[in-house]
């Protein structure tokens, strides 16, 4: 009986190994037949240029694809608000909203392919010494600018696909 029952359990896996042969991930760039030439950034222009270079990391084009050759305006927003403090007025949470606006243009037809803007969020406790805090405000930051390129990932997709 138990002979049965492993060689079952390992048919089964096998068999449910073998069927995700045809992943492909969610924040692939099979669908996206752009090349960002020129980029503008606007607002925050450290956060604006981290973005940008975030999209060109997970934007890749292959030799072979015909693309549209596209310019690219970054606005970014960042807002550090406190959300509560103690009696004595000292702030024990933070809340960052990033709010991240990114316009494509075609350069030879000035066609506008995507207008989006996307607006995230993290909140943050206080740590005891300064540098923690920042390091984990560093930290949200990185995980708001790969987020919101991931974002603009997926909309690029959907955009070349309805075209």
């Amino acid at each position: 009986m138990k002979k049965i029952f492993y060689f079952v359990t390992v048919v089964f896996l096998f068999h449910t190994l073998n069927s995700c042969t045809g992943y492909e991930p969610i924040y692939g760039n099979q669908n996206t037949n752009i090349k960002i030439v020129k980029h503008y950034t606007e607002g925050n222009k450290v956060l604006a240029q981290k973005i940008y270079s975030e999209l060109n990391k997970i934007i890749i084009i292959r030799e072979t694809e015909d693309f549209r050759e596209v310019s690219a305006k970054i606005f970014v927003k960042k807002n550090k608000l406190a959300t509560s403090k103690d009696s004595t007025g000292k702030v024990l949470s933070y809340k960052i909203i990033l709010d991240v606006e990114l316009i494509m243009v075609d350069i030879y037809s000035d066609e506008v392919l995507l207008s989006e803007n996307i607006t995230l969020s993290d909140s943050y406790k206080v740590r005891s010494q300064g540098y923690l805090t920042d390091e984990v405000e560093e930290k949200i930051m990185s995980n708001l600018i790969i987020k919101s390129s991931e974002e603009f990932l997926l909309k690029i997709s959907q955009a070349t696909i309805a075209e």
